[in-house]
């Protein structure tokens, strides 16, 4: 009991787990991602929205520098200045000249605009003027020299920036601007104007947003750090890896130069070719999202306890009367109970209504057990009663397509059902016949009543078998509202292939009537016409016996159709009687004997002395044995016929041996069928209606016996009639 409550208790935290729990740990984790990123994006705006108006203020600042650069460079009283400083031989007599007065004056305006701390004027061999608040001459160090010559200028008429590396400069004046000073030529520099920018001022315009704890570098053409917060950082050298990947990457989460995660963003101050950095610490978005994480890590903790408290009270509440209902769904699976037992109810709760509609529901499922077996009968009757129809039962669309068929379908064509459904009907319908069946199935769909016809089917070793189809259009349709035609096929091989018989037999009976009645007509016109004097007494007999023979052979004829119709509707009479049947099968053997004799065959007939009488028809049972012994006489060309009766057990026998033409395989099947001859190429020759053995095995059947055949083509044939001694009365 304790393991099957554990097991719901677990099962209902599970529950809660996924219904609850996890449901709000996925929102918590989404809108953890959603202000991150929201975060992200807001600081990439802000910082491409910061460095394009710092990119902005800076273009402005460096292009008014510069054409001032150029202006006063221009200017008489500078170019003036200049030569005299590379006239002089000692610095102190050119301060305190009118010329460098009036530079002073001209420099003075460059001072005062923002960012520029002095002005200096510096020859290539280290002479120099400097103009900040006064005037005073100075020697530049040869480093400084060296590095301002081998700087190669891209334009001569924009400014270039470098870091000084000069220990002597002051922090706030080591980024220096400079112009090659060309004088009267364009060809050889004599000397450069150098401008000292304020790093003081420039820290100010690039102090970041304190709030994302935002910082900003600068990097000239060269790589080289003008500018860091980080003043350890500012003159060196930046790799060209690490700024090709800002460019790449730019806005977004890259490491900084002491490789912690920050967003990124980058830009290009055209006028100087410096990369503008701006840097904000991915730190600032964690402490931003970090309350939120905790917040949903402490609800699913405080989830899980609730869950785990509120399942295992809902397993102890419900688990008693669930348990109830589970062990009577056992027993009942396993046998134990009936579908009449039913659960108590107790109280007004969940519990209570699960209880009545399950005792409801088990009160249902017994009537509907009833239900089902009398439909599970009613549906087995049915099938039972469609598949014991001989008749192919079927339906089909209007595409022709076989959607139902009965066991018929597979006893009469040899086709599958499985095969059959969903194909059409006419790719089973004989090719000769297809036109006709879509003519009379066209005319059916446009209105008339009943489709009636034959058509042959082709079974799956390509013979046929002819079938009448008779169908109709239903009154109901398919689900689909399509139309349907139900319709029942017949099989009639059999009568058309008796119709075939029956012409055969009445084309065989006309030329047995015709022959016979030929010769008589003949011999009747001899006297008609007063012939008769004119031969003599011998061809008269001849006539006359020629008449004879064919008047018999009329009568036989007519003898064999009347005794067949009368066996076939029931009407002809059997005498039976206890007689000898040695002495009856003797009497036609030396009645026949001449038939023989004509035909120059041989005749032997041997008699079991042990016979005793039989019961039987003595004039039925010697046309049975006159139409097998007939036959013998027909087929047999050389050779003789052997014939004999004999006792075996309680029968008695009657052999007909021959050394004829045989029977084919294949005429077996037709030894004892209505309105058949053999295919032994004889018929036409010997004559005859094809009745005579048909009309032997019904009398043998009247007999309560049998013909038995043994044969071989080309070596002869044995019939052998079966007859019991005693005949049991019907």
């Amino acid at each position: 009991m304790n393991k099957k409550k554990q097991s719901l208790s677990r099962r209902m935290l599970f529950l809660f787990l996924f219904t609850i729990i996890l449901p709000v740990s996925l929102m918590g984790f989404v809108f953890y991602q959603y202000l991150t990123e929201s975060l992200q994006k807001e600081i990439i705006l802000y910082s491409e929205r910061s460095m394009k108006e710092k990119n902005e203020y800076y273009q402005l600042l460096m292009d008014n520098m510069n054409q001032m650069a150029l202006n006063a460079m221009q200017r008489s009283e500078v170019q003036a200045s200049f030569q005299e400083l590379k006239e002089a031989v000692e610095l102190s007599e050119i301060s305190s000249q009118d010329t460098t007065e009036q530079a002073f004056e001209v420099f003075s305006q460059l001072i005062q605009q923002e960012g520029i701390k002095k002005i200096q004027l510096l020859l290539l061999d280290g002479k120099g003027l400097e103009f900040s608040d006064t005037i005073h001459p100075f020697y530049a160090q040869q480093p400084m020299i060296w590095q301002l010559r081998n700087e190669s200028a891209i334009s001569p008429q924009l400014l270039r920036w470098f870091w000084n590396n000069d220990n002597l400069s002051s922090k706030n004046e080591k980024l220096i601007a400079w112009l090659p000073f060309f004088e009267n030529s364009q060809t050889q520099t004599s000397g450069f104007l150098l401008l000292y920018m304020d790093m003081s001022f420039l820290h100010s315009r690039l102090r970041g947003d304190m709030q994302y704890e935002q910082y900003y570098a600068v990097v000239n053409e060269d790589l080289l750090f003008l500018y860091h917060p980080h003043e350890n950082r500012i003159g060196t050298h930046l790799k060209s890896a690490y700024l090709d990947n800002i460019r790449q990457k730019a806005p977004a989460t890259v490491n900084d130069f002491d490789n912690h995660p920050s967003i990124v963003s980058y830009s290009l101050i055209k006028s100087s070719n410096w990369s503008f950095l701006s840097f904000i610490p991915y730190r600032y978005i964690q402490q931003r999202t970090a309350g939120v994480l905790s917040t949903s890590i402490g609800l699913v903790m405080l989830l899980l306890i609730l869950a785990t408290v509120f399942g295992l009270y809902l397993s102890g509440y419900y688990l008693t009367p669930l348990s109830k209902i589970t062990q009577h769904f056992k027993d009942f699976q396993l046998g134990r109970s009936d579908l009449v037992h039913q659960l108590e109810e107790k109280g007004n709760n969940e519990i209570s209504e699960l209880t009545k509609w399950y005792n409801l529901f088990f009160l249902n499922l017994k009537e509907k057990e009833i239900t089902d077996r009398k439909l599970a009968k009613s549906q087995s009757e049915y099938h039972q009663l469609v598949n014991s129809i001989r008749e192919v039962l079927f339906r089909m669309n209007k595409a022709s397509e076989l959607i139902f068929l009965n066991s018929a379908w597979e006893d009469i064509t040899s086709h599958t059902i499985k095969n059959a459904i969903n194909t059409s009907i006419l790719s089973f319908i004989h090719p000769d016949d297809k036109a006709k069946f879509e003519y009379a199935f066209n005319a059916l769909l446009k209105g008339k009543i009943e489709l009636k016809m034959e058509v042959r089917f082709l079974k799956p070793d390509q013979s046929d078998c002819w079938m009448e189809i008779i169908a109709r259009i239903d009154e109901e349709v398919d689900k689909e509202n399509k139309i349907l035609i139900s319709g029942i096929m017949i099989d009639v091989t059999e009568r058309k292939e008796l119709d075939v018989l029956k012409d055969n037999f009445i084309n065989a009976v006309c030329h047995e009537i015709k022959t016979p009645f030929t010769s008589i007509k003949e011999g009747v016109q001899i006297f008609k016409d007063g012939l008769s004097h004119e031969i003599n007494l011998e061809e008269q007999n001849y006539v006359f016996k020629t008449l004879n023979k064919n008047i018999s052979r009329l009568q036989r004829l007519l003898d064999d159709l009347f005794i067949y119709k009368n066996i076939e509707e029931g009407e002809e009479s059997f005498i039976i009687k206890t007689d000898s049947l040695n002495h009856l099968i003797e009497n036609i053997v030396e009645e026949m004997r001449p038939q023989v004799e004509e035909k120059q065959l041989s005749l032997e007939f041997f008699q079991d002395k042990n016979l005793p009488p039989v019961d039987f028809d003595s004039d039925k049972l010697g046309k049975a044995f006159r139409y097998l012994f007939d036959n013998a006489i027909k087929y047999t060309k050389h050779g003789g016929i052997k014939i004999s009766t004999q006792l075996s057990g309680d029968k008695a026998l009657v052999k007909i041996n021959d050394t004829g033409i045989g029977i084919q395989a294949d005429d077996f099947s037709k030894l004892f069928q209505q309105f058949s001859q053999l295919s032994c190429g004889l018929n036409r020759t010997t004559g005859g209606t094809g009745l005579g053995l048909v009309i032997a095995k019904r009398i043998m059947d009247e007999h309560q016996g049998n013909i038995k055949v043994e044969s071989e083509p080309n070596e002869g044939s044995c019939f052998t009639m079966e007859l019991p001694i005693f005949i049991n009365p019907l």
